[in-house]
């Protein structure tokens, strides 16, 4: 990595989950495989500079033929929660379950495709949002 300047905006230079498909962890910390699936992935980032890194999950929506309407269906995403992690410059490996908490309560993600947006941000500002996509197993 390029030594970045004390004012830099923040950037991240690489982001990936890995792996692409997994189940949900239910509980523990997210190291094991299994034969049905890994469970949980692992949010790999290098930053190029220590930031705050606000991460946003969100579902894709899926059309069913029930919800179309003039035989169109809107497409996109939807938030499904949001966490933030102060992380140093380079390389991190950050494990993620698949479960968060909403209204007090723990959910599990439900199966299907997935996208988390990334955005560093410092005292200097923020930096570009950069995106990659997973999948959720039964």
């Amino acid at each position: 990595l390029p030594t970045p300047t004390p004012t830099a905006r923040p950037q991240i230079t690489a982001f990936k989950a890995v792996p692409k498909s997994f189940r949900v962890k239910l509980r523990g910390a997210v190291v094991s495989s299994g034969k049905a699936g890994p469970q949980g992935t692992k949010l790999q980032l290098t930053l190029s500079t220590a930031a705050k890194v606000a991460f946003t999950i969100e579902s894709k929506l899926v059309c069913k033929p029930t919800q179309k309407v003039a035989g169109r269906c809107k497409s996109g995403f939807r938030k499904v929660h949001a966490f933030s992690r102060s992380l140093p410059r380079g390389a991190i490996s950050l494990p993620y379950s698949g479960r968060y908490k909403h209204a007090g309560k723990i959910k599990n993600l439900k199966p299907g495709p997935y996208r988390v947006t990334a955005v560093p941000s410092n005292i200097e500002g923020s930096g570009t949002p950069v995106r990659t996509a997973f999948t959720v197993l039964r």
